[in-house]
This record gives structure tokens, C-alpha cells and sequence, in this order.
């Protein structure tokens, strides 16, 4: 399964398996607020009242190590799990 691990200030807010989760809006009451999306088994910020908006051009995560964050509210949303992708390496 794939899991967004999403923390607040360093502490883990909520956990939400992407595999079974439905699409849904997640809003958190953090200082300024920030609005994330659950779509498709991959999750986004969709708004953020902070000055730049930075976190919301970083697109939908949805592979085990992508990362985003709204520095400004101290929220980070990783991809935990696996995703069903294989690495396959060579060393010479």
C-alpha cells in the first residue's frame, strides 16, 4: 500500500492509505490554513493562505519518497510504502 504521511510542526497529524482512501478535501487548522486533495490515490495541497502559495504548484504525490511541504504552516506530506515500482540496478 501506499501512505500519505502528513505532519504538523513534526508531529504526525493523519496517515491515509491511498490505496483505499476516496477522493476527498482534507482541510488543516494550522496558522495559515492549508487545504490538501485526495484524488485518484494521490494527494495534493490545493490551497494555502500563506504569502507565496509555493506548496500548491507542487503537483500530486503519489510514489513512495516523493515529499511536499507548506513551510510557512510547518505541514509536510510524505509517501510512505510501497508503490509498485521496481528498481533494478547493475553494478559493473
Amino acid at each position: 500500500s501506499t501512505v500519505a504521511v502528513i505532519t504538523v510542526d513534526g508531529k504526525v497529524e493523519k496517515e491515509i492509505d491511498l490505496t483505499l482512501q476516496e477522493n476527498c478535501i482534507i482541510t488543516l487548522k494550522t496558522d495559515p490554513v492549508v487545504t490538501l486533495e485526495v484524488k485518484d490515490h494521490k494527494i495534493r495541497f490545493i490551497d494555502s493562505e500563506c504569502p507565496d502559495g509555493t506548496c500548491e504548484k507542487m503537483g500530486f504525490l503519489s510514489k513512495a519518497g516523493q515529499t511536499a511541504a507548506c513551510i510557512p504552516a510547518k505541514v509536510i506530506v510524505t509517501i510512505s510504502g510501497t508503490d509498485g515500482t521496481l528498481v533494478d540496478a547493475v553494478a559493473g
